[in-house]
């Protein structure tokens, strides 16, 4: 538990940065959104000011927008390149995804054979609010890989995104280490429900975090707000995971 978002992007940031030096052809699975955008701004500053070396890394999308012509191709792609990829100096080469140059079912099996052949060491992920994980939900299936969703009816669509191209329960759990990010104190119910094991946490897809050997929960004050003070003191007691 961190004090603040800060304390929470820095102590993430430098954990990765670690195991970039124990293998530094690490292969990485990153997130979009707000809730990990601090530890990539970490983690960029200490790659360009050489306190870390990502060169070697790769690095793989868990998932990207499809679309009408009308819509910039791999956001995704392109929002990581200016969060963390160019300051910590990540060929082109190292960084992989779905091809949005391709129909989304065509790109979702090339990539899921890409995944197969280098599947992720380490795998960054950011909770949503009612424990969805990306575009995985409650009515997701555990046992989905690479998959198609359909953005009909979501806000996406507004920006001329129609489909998406996501990795899977089956993904997350078959990553080598996972690290989960919650911040904020409208993550604070979720975390309490994740930590302390209550059932009504059981259909989330964040919940299929704690059946994994190495998982890693880092909050910040705001979103650990809810948590039991024995609990708060003492992470070992605390559910499957490591806070």
């Amino acid at each position: 538990v961190s004090r603040a978002y800060a304390e929470m992007s820095n102590r993430a940031a430098l954990l990765v940065a670690a195991r970039a030096l124990e293998k530094p052809d690490l292969a990485i699975g990153l997130v979009v959104g707000a809730t990990p955008s601090g530890m990539y701004e970490c983690l960029g500053r200490l790659s360009y000011s050489g306190a870390a070396d990502l060169s070697a890394a790769h690095f793989l999308l868990f998932d990207e927008f499809f679309g009408s012509v009308a819509a910039a191709p791999h956001p995704h792609r392109r929002a990581l390149v200016d969060a963390l990829f160019r300051d910590a100096g990540v060929p082109d080469e190292h960084v992989h995804g779905p091809d949005a140059r391709l129909a989304p079912a065509e790109a979702s099996a090339a990539y899921a054979e890409s995944i197969r052949l280098r599947p992720p060491d380490l795998l960054v992920l950011g909770a949503g609010t009612g424990g969805d994980i990306g575009w995985n939900t409650a009515l997701t299936p555990r046992t989905t890989g690479l998959h198609v969703v359909d953005l009909a009816g979501r806000p996406e669509k507004a920006a001329g995104f129609t489909k998406a191209v996501t990795m899977g329960p089956a993904n997350i759990l078959a990553a080598g280490e996972i690290l989960l990010l919650a911040a904020g104190r409208n993550k604070a119910d979720l975390v309490r429900r994740l930590v302390t094991g209550d059932e009504s946490a059981e259909n989330c897809v964040a919940a299929i975090v704690r059946n994994h050997p190495r998982a890693f929960l880092l909050v910040d004050a705001e979103a650990a707000s809810l948590l039991p003070k024995d609990q708060d003191a003492h992470p070992a007691k605390t559910s499957d995971f490591r806070i």
